[in-house]
């Protein structure tokens, strides 16, 4: 598992973060528990293009996928800890 890219921080990382650019380019962003907290934001993936970011905005609901611009739901794209491992398995 690698580290926490926060800076100054040398703890294992727990979320990976991808930050997709224009075109092909993008960035992984790996983030320990604190940092997550720290962020206060909410860790969404489209169910449609896969895109995975942060959201931290006020709605409660709903919001729109920065990469296809499609509807998502909250409840529904949330990233939890428990969804990741049934994945690994």
């Amino acid at each position: 598992m690698p580290k926490c890219t926060a800076r100054g921080c040398r703890q294992l990382a727990t979320w990976e973060i991808e930050i997709r650019r224009a075109g092909a380019e993008y960035w992984i962003y790996y983030a320990c528990e604190e940092q997550a907290r720290r962020m206060q934001g909410i860790p969404l993936q489209c169910h449609k293009c896969g895109h995975t970011w942060m959201y931290c905005g006020g709605s409660q609901y709903r919001t729109t996928c920065p990469a296809c611009h499609i509807t998502v739901y909250l409840d529904k794209c949330r990233i939890t800890r428990d969804r990741d491992r049934e994945a690994g398995e």
